[in-house]
């Protein structure tokens, strides 16, 4: 789980880079959000990279604006 969440940070980010670059998108790195939504143990990712620092960078945490599972095993 914790190879996927720093997976999931680089994610976001190249995310990020890609959706900012195109001028035509005008969104500014400051104001891009992103929606997770994650089933079974993508949930549980999902969660570890942002409940744990050390599993990401903060400013990909930053970029999550909502988050959404289904059918994870949380407890």
């Amino acid at each position: 789980i914790e190879h996927f969440a720093r997976g999931l940070s680089a994610l976001v980010l190249r995310l990020r880079e890609r959706v900012c670059a195109n001028p035509a998108n005008g969104v500014a790195p400051a104001d891009f959000r992103v929606h997770l939504v994650a089933h079974s143990m993508g949930g549980l990712v999902c969660r570890a990279f942002l409940q744990n620092p050390a599993l990401g960078a903060a400013e990909a945490r930053a970029a999550v604006d909502k988050v959404f599972t289904y059918a994870t095993p949380h407890n």
